[in-house]
């Protein structure tokens, strides 16, 4: 009976000690595969409207805004186009926007919220934008997007875009005039858009 006991020990403390065994020799567990580190981001750009030292309210009584010629008006719609947008680094290389076309509604701010997508990290000193749609896609008819006609800024009785529309009343000739201002014109003596390069700050 005790060699049973004995054996019985001695199998155990074996079987133990090879359990320990496969332990030590089991495979390290693999290295995560490391992250590649991104090397482009997004960058907002915020458009504000202005009246002075104000931010442009939209055709309320409290709203009624007076001109330099002493003349009140209000404002129900405020909109342009900002495409082209390209960004300077400090060694004067550029990087442009694709498909760069943006609608901005001064009565949806959502809208005067640009986001750029994919910009390389860098150090920038520079950007440049223009007001309003260049020729080429003027001259390629309604699309979609931003470009899209249903957004109210394309001519319907000549091909092209409105640039900029401005509209409300004023007490120019009369109390609740309509005042309307719709900028267009791609060429010629007719060209309204502008390049702009306003400074990083």
């Amino acid at each position: 009976m005790k060699n049973i006991f004995k054996f019985t020990a001695i199998a155990l403390i074996a079987l133990t000690l090879t359990n320990c065994k496969k332990d030590k020799d089991k495979d390290p567990e693999p290295e995560p595969t490391p992250t590649t580190p991104a090397t482009t981001g997004s960058l907002k750009i915020e458009f504000e409207a202005m009246v002075g030292d104000s931010a442009l309210e939209f055709g309320t009584a409290n709203t009624t805004y007076t001109n330099q010629a002493g003349n009140t008006f209000n404002v129900s719609m405020y909109k342009y186009y900002i495409s082209n947008i390209k960004i300077t680094k400090m060694d004067n290389s550029v990087w442009t926007e694709s498909n760069s076309y943006h609608l901005i509604d001064h009565s949806n701010l959502a809208s005067t919220l640009i986001t750029l997508a994919n910009v390389p990290f860098a150090n920038y000193k520079a950007i440049e934008f223009m007001i309003g749609v260049d020729s080429a896609r003027n001259n390629s008819g309604a699309q979609t997007g931003a470009l899209d006609v249903s957004n109210g800024m394309f001519w319907s009785w000549s091909t092209g875009y409105i640039m900029a529309k401005f509209e409300g009343t004023t007490s120019i000739w009369c109390a609740g005039q309509n005042l309307k201002y719709h900028i267009g014109g791609f060429g010629g003596a007719n060209k309204t858009m502008k390049i702009v390069s306003p400074f990083f700050e």
